[in-house]
């Protein structure tokens, strides 16, 4: 299907890749090297009729005219067979492929092996976007999905040089666009707007609430894309858990080095986000959940500030030292607010790159930890000597 919404629109040719057995058909070949076929050129058979007429000796229906087969005699395009026939040659490189018909059986779907499969349920094909916005658009069109999902036609768009509007429903749909446009493009991303999403602490509340109707899923969504974390459930309900999200992180440099193979695990954090009250078992659940998992850090989001007793929870999990990097030092547990991520600070993690695979030292706890939260999070509350004591 396709519509216009006024007299004039774009349409520029597309084509299919030949298949190996149609280009096997080209079994002729020219001096200069240029392969062809033959194709009948009489009309027996056809329904429409034909031309009737004697060319060098052969008379029969033809499909063409006799000026035409003329012009293709002159043009060198005609093979006169041994048994006295006529036949019509066509050259492989006349197009760059054959036009694609109602069925594109030439792009494989999505699997879960494919290199851009981002594990979104209706991904398609970046190469199918990509024949439709070839075909119907020119560089610096606006190319609008009104249900762009992971963001697939928004991606393609962007490397072919189109303007684009992407309108999705879900907040994880959101930040999987976000993700992708970041991961693919970095600092070749051209300027864009995100709108429609929270931008201030009442409008973050806002979202909280409404999201009470839908199992408070598009406020976690939401809050795991401002610390750029994979879902873990993606959307499914079920008994609460501490484990929202994931963030995966390197904290070394080998794979920055020339020559050096990367081998080393991404680190995990996991990811709590919270949208009512909080209290101190909160932490206690997360650090059961790292344990459980070995994952070396636990981040919780919340709406709501921290209450000091969940920051000396926080402080007692210790601080995490690279292997590599001594000098390096950054709390387990880190609780982050959604005022604080809406001004632009991020959790303290170190994303240093690639390395080979080192065995890292579980970080020994200190009186430093709690000094790092206050520092970092900006709570007040017990002194010093208070909260690294702990209870």
């Amino acid at each position: 299907m396709f519509y216009t919404k006024g007299e004039e629109w774009t349409w520029n040719p597309a084509f299919e890749a030949y298949s190996a057995s149609y280009r096997s058909r080209f079994r002729y070949k020219d001096p200069d090297g240029r392969r062809w076929a033959d194709y009948d050129l009489t009309a027996k058979g056809l329904s429409g009729g034909g031309y009737t007429y004697e060319y060098k000796g052969a008379t029969s229906l033809w499909r063409v005219p006799l000026e035409t087969m003329e012009q293709l005699d002159e043009e060198g395009r005609l093979h006169f067979t041994q048994g006295g026939g006529i036949r019509r040659k066509r050259y492989l490189d006349e197009t760059e492929g054959r036009f694609p018909q109602a069925l594109w059986d030439d792009i494989n779907p999505i699997n879960s092996q494919a290199r851009e499969c981002l594990g979104y349920p209706t991904q398609k094909p970046e190469a199918l976007l990509e024949r439709v916005i070839r075909v119907s658009s020119n560089q610096g069109d606006v190319v609008l999905d009104p249900f762009c999902g992971c963001g697939t036609a928004i991606a393609v768009a962007e490397r072919l040089g189109r303007r684009w509007i992407g309108i999705d429903v879900t907040h994880l749909a959101i930040s999987l666009m976000k993700g992708r446009l970041r991961d693919t493009f970095a600092n070749d991303l051209s300027p864009y707007e995100v709108v429609g999403v929270p931008q201030d602490l009442a409008s973050a509340r806002a979202l909280a609430e409404e999201s009470e109707y839908d199992g408070r899923y598009q406020f976690e969504y939401w809050a795991l894309g401002l610390v750029e974390a994979r879902p873990a459930n993606r959307g499914r309900r079920g008994a609460d858990a501490a484990v929202d999200g994931y963030i995966n992180f390197f904290d070394d440099d080998n794979g920055s080095r020339k020559g050096k193979r990367a081998l080393t695990q991404a680190k995990r954090v996991l990811v709590q986000v919270k949208s009512g009250k909080v209290q101190r078992g909160v932490i206690a659940t997360l650090k059961g959940d790292m344990e459980r998992e070995k994952a070396e850090w636990g981040l919780l989001v919340t709406l709501e500030p921290p209450t000091e007793p969940m920051l000396r929870e926080a402080a007692a999990a210790g601080i995490y030292v690279p292997e590599h990097f001594p000098n390096r030092q950054f709390p387990r547990v880190q609780i982050m607010t959604i005022e604080q991520l809406l001004d632009g600070r991020q959790p303290n993690l170190p994303r240093l790159g690639l390395s080979y695979a080192p065995t890292f030292r579980r970080a020994p706890r200190n009186r430093q930890v709690l000094e790092e939260q206050r520092a970092f999070y900006g709570s007040g509350g017990a002194t010093f000597e208070e909260a690294a004591a702990g209870d």
